[in-house]
């Protein structure tokens, strides 16, 4: 997969859901999702895990 096909297949979707296990447990969370065109991550004024 090229680079122009990554971001073309990304701009289409705008969910994703993001996966972890915490002690032990699975756990999911669906998230909204924006692609930038240097595909570099960008969080909008949102810290992922507060207190770190």
């Amino acid at each position: 997969m090229t680079r122009a096909e990554l971001l073309a297949f990304l701009r289409t979707h705008r969910l994703a859901v993001v996966s972890t296990i915490h002690h032990g447990a699975p756990q999911a969370a669906v998230v909204g999702i924006g692609v930038a065109d240097d595909l570099e991550r960008r969080y909008a004024g949102r810290k992922l895990w507060p207190g770190q």
